[in-house]
């Protein structure tokens, strides 16, 4: 998923009902949602308030 696969499609191949059971298997990187933190910031052109990845990680859990 890393390498800009999607997540709804990963959900569809594994045969998961649920998005929440895909979510609890994909263990994104910490550089990988630096990543894509950078580019949503870049896209608004701003500096934007966005949820730290340690924040993340504690959700995820």
């Amino acid at each position: 998923m890393m390498n800009g696969g999607s997540l709804y499609d990963l959900k569809s191949v594994l045969g998961h009902a649920d998005m929440k059971t895909t979510e609890r298997y994909a263990h994104l990187s910490s550089s990988h949602l630096l990543g894509v933190r950078d580019i949503i910031q870049l896209n608004l052109g701003k500096k934007a308030d966005v949820i730290s990845v340690d924040a993340f990680s504690k959700n995820r859990a």
